[in-house]
């Protein structure tokens, strides 16, 4: 799992984002799953929790990042996990993490992601230090890992930014309904080069032509080979040019040295190098009525806002108005409405 933190000063910026239809409308029906202290009244709809959070950032105008929003992902060879599955990790995330009484929310738009987004300031204008909130959220990832059955990142993948897809991959894959090519790729070289161990460069090149890889060699003028681009049949530009990567944009641990060093059967950096398994368990998606029907995978609690006193929901009420003009005014400026 993979935990990816940003911090701002926008409640309602973000919350339009995550249940927006994304940058290349990649976002399917983006719902709140879990969350605490906040009004959490309808799933579909971000403006009250957004607004509530707003109000409690107010009480601390010093503070000029008051948002805490961090997403996490599952291994592409994880199972996809049901909306009840996310809020027990969100839930357990936040408590590790020292976020507990503060308010916060889970979305869910995709399906081997959620972001949470909390505030830092809580109902009594205290404030969440977010120092060392990085190695934190590390430590979290591994216990939620080993908790719930998920994919470890490896030395491998910690170093080698596994399976670094980029957000137009994912795009066209979703499009085509099929695994981005680079992911494919990245599969492939791993199997081959886990059958070339020993092998030598003529393995190696045998192995990977075998999976349907795509590979050219680079070479120094005395033919020393210093590493390999590598592409798939089909994977090809809109000009229709073929996308060729060096072997270490697929994946780090697939760079030539230390592909050369397991062909010749010897040790990188004192140990052998480690791969990912290949997925053994059956990714399977959740029925799409049953998600509906769902609603609210954990129970909201009752938010603290709405039992303060009058002057404090007065001032929620304002911030609730104000979004509702800046969204209708959004909406108004929207091509065809």
């Amino acid at each position: 799992m993979i935990g990816k933190i940003r911090k701002g000063a926008n409640f309602t910026g973000l919350a339009r984002y995550l249940y927006g239809q994304g940058r290349r409308e990649e976002h399917a029906d983006p719902r709140t799953i879990t969350g605490d202290g906040a009004l959490l009244d309808d799933p579909r709809q971000w403006h009250t929790w957004a607004a509530d959070m707003t109000f409690y950032a107010s009480r601390r105008p010093d503070i000029t990042r008051p948002v805490w929003h961090c997403s996490l992902r599952t291994a592409p060879q994880d199972p996809l996990l049901d909306d009840n599955q996310w809020a027990a990790i969100a839930a357990q995330h936040i408590e590790t993490m020292g976020l507990a009484g503060h308010p916060w929310v889970a979305v869910r738009h995709g399906d081997d992601h959620i972001h949470i987004v909390a505030c830092r300031i809580d109902a009594h204008g205290r404030l969440w230090r977010d120092s060392h909130d990085y190695a934190r959220s590390m430590r979290s990832c591994r216990q939620l890992e080993r908790d719930h059955d998920l994919t470890a990142l490896t030395q491998d993948r910690r170093t080698g930014r596994y399976a670094t897809t980029t957000a137009g991959e994912r795009a066209r894959a979703a499009r085509l309904g099929q695994t981005p090519q680079r992911v494919q790729l990245r599969e492939a070289m791993h199997a081959a080069r886990t059958a070339a161990a020993g092998a030598g460069r003529a393995g190696w090149e045998h192995q990977l032509a075998a999976r349907g890889v795509l590979f050219a060699a680079s070479t120094t003028r005395d033919g020393t080979v210093i590493g390999y681009r590598v592409s798939l049949l089909g994977w090809v530009d809109a000009g229709g040019e073929q996308v060729w990567l060096k072997a270490s944009q697929v994946d780090r641990a697939l760079s030539w040295p230390r592909v050369r060093a397991e062909l010749h059967g010897e040790r990188v950096d004192g140990r052998h190098d480690q791969t990912l398994p290949d997925g053994g368990r059956q990714r399977t998606r959740p029925d799409p009525a049953t998600t509906a029907r769902q609603g609210f995978a954990a129970p909201p609690k009752v938010p603290v806002v709405t039992r303060g006193d009058a002057e404090e929901l007065l001032t929620v009420l304002r911030i609730r108005l104000g979004q509702w003009r800046n969204d209708h005014q959004h909406q108004r400026r929207q091509p065809g409405r």
